[in-house]
């Protein structure tokens, strides 16, 4: 595998160049995998500061940490999320480990899933929670999406029939389909 692993400065180096050649206008911005905090804590500097210009953008955040009950990236970064991610974030699109890690709440049931659900709403201002993946099918035969919209107003659940393989990445289109769904909607939440 090749390619570059951006540090923070390169990041604000960037976001520097963006700001001075008059390109840093988005109505959305969405993030994944991070693996360091101070890289983390550069993302919710430039997401206040591109809100100074337009404070409609949407931040849509899919909080990369782990899966399958371990971290892929340092422990600490949970805490970032929680104290500088979550309370800007419009859109929290975790998997059931990061959800559990971002609240502390173990989820072995739907209603758990919900009271995650509610706990995210009320830590940020975030009016769309989807917890893309969960174990609490115990069945084993389905993986178990929940969606809370309007801030807990309306709520869905969506059983997918599990297909005895790994897959790389499906957090990462789960997050891309709903950025491209969401535009097309007329309320994206």
């Amino acid at each position: 595998v090749k390619g570059q692993v951006l540090q923070c400065h390169d990041l604000n180096s960037i976001y520097d160049a963006l700001k001075a050649n008059n390109v840093n206008r988005y109505d959305y911005i969405t993030t994944g995998y991070v693996g360091d905090a101070s890289f983390l804590k550069a993302i919710a500097s430039i997401i206040s500061d591109l809100r100074k210009s337009n404070p409609n953008i949407r931040y849509i955040c899919d909080p990369v940490m782990g899966d399958n009950g371990r971290f892929y990236v340092p422990e600490e970064l949970a805490e970032v999320y929680r104290t500088d991610i979550i309370p800007i974030a419009d859109v929290l699109l975790p998997n059931q480990f990061e959800a559990e890690q971002l609240t502390g709440i173990k989820i072995e049931s739907e209603g758990d899933g919900w009271k995650v659900c509610e706990k995210l709403h009320e830590t940020g201002k975030a009016s769309t929670v989807i917890i893309s993946s969960s174990s609490i099918d115990h069945s084993n035969k389905s993986i178990v999406s929940l969606g809370s919209f309007e801030r807990g107003k309306i709520k869905v659940k969506a059983a997918i029939p599990i297909i005895p393989s790994n897959f790389t990445g499906s957090g990462d289109v789960f997050a891309a389909a709903y950025l491209t769904l969401s535009d097309n909607l007329t309320d994206p939440t």
